[in-house]
């Protein structure tokens, strides 16, 4: 039963960050994978420590709107259209988000 507590841990550390801040989460999520990594052999608490990192990495992304290389070049693109739109509006329209 290691990897639902490492899970757990890593997404209760992304929610301990901006923009959720939930900062006490942070203790108890960082005491959680201290916990499960005692006593644990060395590929073990490796495979631990990935999937907190999995869990974080995932409610990251989820603020992110993405994580990776597809998600930049959405990004990218969306901010394109926008500028675009600005710059190709009248004098004087107000700007659209």
């Amino acid at each position: 039963m290691v990897a639902l507590p490492a899970l757990a841990s890593g997404v209760g550390l992304a929610l301990s960050l901006p923009p959720w801040g939930w900062w006490v989460l942070a203790f108890h999520a960082a005491g959680l994978l201290w916990w499960r990594l005692g006593g644990l052999r060395m590929r073990t608490r490796l495979w631990a420590g990935w999937l907190a990192g999995l869990g974080t990495e995932a409610v990251a992304g989820a603020a992110l709107r993405g994580v990776g290389i597809p998600a930049c070049i959405g990004s990218g693109r969306s901010a394109a259209r926008q500028v675009l739109a600005a710059v190709s509006a009248p004098a004087g329209a107000a700007p659209t988000p």
